[in-house]
């Protein structure tokens, strides 16, 4: 599907990588448009012309970090899909910020060619930037419990029933517990259609 009225917007306080991100989607022939500050984005939000949109979001800067700029953007009836960058990322952080729609988490630093194809998804994924998919995306994530989202993060994180054990300090069995029930919930039969699903 083209793309080309698309906008990836960036809202980060590290000016080299605003530069480097706003050159690298022009590779792609994708408009950036980056933010150092989120107050910034907010008040530039209600001019910006409506198109495809997605939203780079840093978790933690100066002022308003990522998830503040999330929940005004929530409060607000904004359903932008929404794509968090961090060095800092940590399984509680992701499970809020997925409750409340966000669509992916990607660690700096990151694969450049991995963040293309998540970008080109989400925009091909919700053209519109309507918030039918959110709120579908939101609940069928609120059928899960606080602890089957932990798991779920982490599975889709990529980790192992041992390792999420290891870091969750639970046993093998309770993780296997938790799995199969939010397996069931989400009516998902792999690990494929469960990231396919939250992803």
């Amino acid at each position: 599907m083209p793309l080309s009225n698309a906008k990836v917007y960036i809202v980060d306080d590290d000016l080299a990588l605003c530069q480097a991100l706003i050159w690298l989607f022009k590779t792609v022939n994708l408009n950036a448009e980056a933010f150092q500050d989120g107050l910034d984005f907010l008040q530039a939000l209600d001019s910006l012309p409506s198109h495809p949109a997605c939203l780079l979001l840093d978790l933690r800067m100066p002022g308003l970090g990522g998830l503040a700029i999330q929940e005004r953007l929530v409060s607000r009836g904004i359903r932008l899909p929404i794509l968090f960058l961090t060095s800092f990322g940590d399984v509680k952080t992701a499970v809020r910020a997925m409750r409340m729609g966000a669509v992916d988490f990607l660690e700096k630093p990151f694969n450049n060619q991995e963040l293309l194809d998540k970008v080109q998804k989400v925009l091909a994924q919700y053209p519109l930037s309507d918030q039918k998919p959110f709120s579908a995306h939101q609940e069928v994530l609120e059928q899960l419990t606080p602890r089957e989202m932990e798991v779920m993060v982490q599975l889709v994180l990529g980790k192992s029933n041992k390792v999420v054990a290891t870091e969750m300090d639970i046993s093998i069995k309770t993780v296997e517990y938790h799995r199969a029930n939010l397996m069931r919930k989400l009516n998902a039969k792999s690990l494929a259609d469960l990231i396919a699903l939250v992803r």
